[in-house]
């Protein structure tokens, strides 16, 4: 009994930390977001006046990531709604890449209300753009998918961009699939890809009924793929 106590109170430890990272942002915005609503409402109006359109889009934008962020505090959501978040994100980098970016959605509308993890998919781009794409002098793109296979969800991020090399891949791969002490946590933050956070958190949440992998070459880009294995309604 003593020694299940403590895993349980491990995991629920482990759980908070990376929760905590994966909203540090929004946990700092939240000293009066109804004032930044209310600024960036203002910033927008004057734009429109002013009829500079992607002014008014970015602000837009960054809008609704802070809301999703700040207002959003559940564990899970609908894919649909992590997936306007990515798109509210990748519109203020289409906007700073000049048009040189592009990001193709290939969702299963039949996987669009299965719940996962908040905060999951859009690391995964910003992964994409800052490790991948940028750079480039013509861009590059980036590929968001969603099926259901089997009885597993699999959300895939692809990108064109600078790749890893295999000796590379196979060292994060193995990284990610190690469960780091608490410790670890906290110093994990400079991982070059990031990604040890989300499969903590998916680990945490689903078990051995969850995964993450990337695959890749370099020149060719990378793929990351998340995989949860779904479960009946009720449980």
């Amino acid at each position: 009994m003593m020694e299940e106590i403590n895993r349980l109170f491990n995991e629920v430890f482990l759980l908070g930390i990376q929760e905590r990272e994966a909203e540090l942002s929004a946990l700092q915005s939240q000293i009066n977001p109804h004032f930044i609503y209310n600024t960036l409402e203002s910033i927008n109006m004057m734009a429109v006046r002013q009829k500079h359109a992607e002014v008014s889009d970015m602000v837009t934008a960054l809008g609704k990531l802070l809301r999703y962020t700040i207002d959003k505090v559940d564990r899970r959501v609908p894919l649909q709604e992590e997936l306007a978040f990515v798109q509210s994100y990748v519109r203020i980098q289409q906007v700073r890449y000049d048009g040189k970016l592009e990001v193709i959605y290939d969702i299963d509308e039949a996987v669009t209300e299965y719940m996962i993890p908040k905060l999951v998919v859009q690391p995964l781009v910003e992964n994409a753009v800052y490790h991948g794409i940028e750079g480039q002098a013509d861009g590059g793109v980036i590929w968001v998918s969603a099926l259901k296979f089997a009885d597993e969800l699999l959300i895939i991020v692809r990108d064109n961009g600078k790749g890893m090399a295999q000796a590379e891949i196979d060292e994060l791969n193995e990284s990610i699939a190690r469960q780091p002490s608490s410790e670890a946590l906290r110093c994990h933050a400079g991982d070059r890809l990031g990604l040890n956070n989300i499969a903590q958190r998916l680990r945490l949440m689903y078990g051995e009924g969850s995964s993450l992998s990337v695959d890749g070459s370099p020149g060719q880009g990378l793929a990351v793929t998340i995989s949860i294995q779904l479960q009946p309604k009720g449980e």
